[in-house]
């Protein structure tokens, strides 16, 4: 299958919901010609949202108070954005030895919001000395 245009370029625009402000083209199996250019933002319909999702594993060092320095300004992130934004988080349940120790996961109703969210004061002030690695996934849900 070759896919002549895929979205509008927006990074997360490789979905079938196109989150960038600018219209999106449709993807075409045939002549690029034929694209049709689709209303933009269509996920604010509330069908799609952007999702975060943040597994961590802590350093061996780790205190619980570090880790609740951690929980606390993660608890008080929504509070510093004029957007909405939910986040939840939470200690690993420990079924598995392979497991992160902690995951995040925030929605967010564009990328815009997205990238605000990562430049913003607030969520870099999150204490992250304690932590060993990160990894981190983005993807669209469609509710």
């Amino acid at each position: 299958m070759d896919l002549q245009q895929r979205g509008c370029g927006h990074r997360f625009c490789d979905s079938d919901w196109c989150l960038s402000r600018q219209p999106r083209i449709e993807r075409t199996l045939g002549d690029p010609s034929e694209a049709r250019h689709l209303s933009p933002r269509r996920h604010h319909t509330g069908a799609a949202v952007l999702i975060h999702c943040l597994t961590l594993k802590f350093k061996e060092s780790a205190s619980d108070i570090e880790i609740e320095e951690m929980r606390a300004a993660l608890a008080a992130l929504p509070s510093h954005f004029d957007f909405p934004i939910r986040t939840r988080y939470g200690r690993d349940l420990g079924e598995r030895a392979t497991n992160a120790d902690y995951a995040v996961v925030t929605e967010f109703e564009n990328p815009d919001d997205f990238d605000t969210y990562l430049k913003h004061p607030a969520h870099l002030a999150v204490p992250r000395d304690h932590v060993d690695t990160m990894h981190s996934v983005q993807f669209l849900f469609d509710s």
